[in-house]
C-alpha cells in the first residue's frame, strides 16, 4: 500500500467494500464511482460519476498530487478510519 496512490473502486453496483475500509485503515485514499455505498461522514473517498469521461477526469486529478499532499490526505484518511 505503501507505493500505491490510490484505491481504485469502479463497479455498477455494490454495496458497502471491503476495500474501502482496508485501504482507508492503511492510509490508502479510495476513489469510487457513486453507486457504491459509502460510510457515514466519509467524505475523503473520491465519488466520480459511473462514465469514463468523469473517471477519468478524477483519475487524472488525483494523480497530480504532490507527494506531500498525497501522504497529508492519505493521513487524514487514516485517521477517519481508525476513529470509525
Amino acid at each position: 500500500m505503501l507505493e500505491s496512490w490510490f484505491n481504485i473502486l469502479a463497479s455498477k453496483s455494490e454495496v458497502l467494500s471491503l476495500s474501502i475500509l482496508e485501504a482507508g485503515i492503511l492510509g490508502l485514499p479510495s476513489l469510487v464511482t457513486d453507486n457504491i455505498e459509502l460510510i457515514k461522514d466519509d467524505n475523503l473517498t473520491r465519488v466520480s460519476n459511473n462514465n469514463i469521461n468523469s473517471l477519468s477526469k478524477l483519475i487524472i486529478k488525483v494523480s497530480k498530487l504532490s507527494n506531500f499532499q498525497r501522504q497529508n490526505y492519505g493521513l487524514r484518511v487514516k485517521n477517519f478510519f481508525i476513529k470509525y
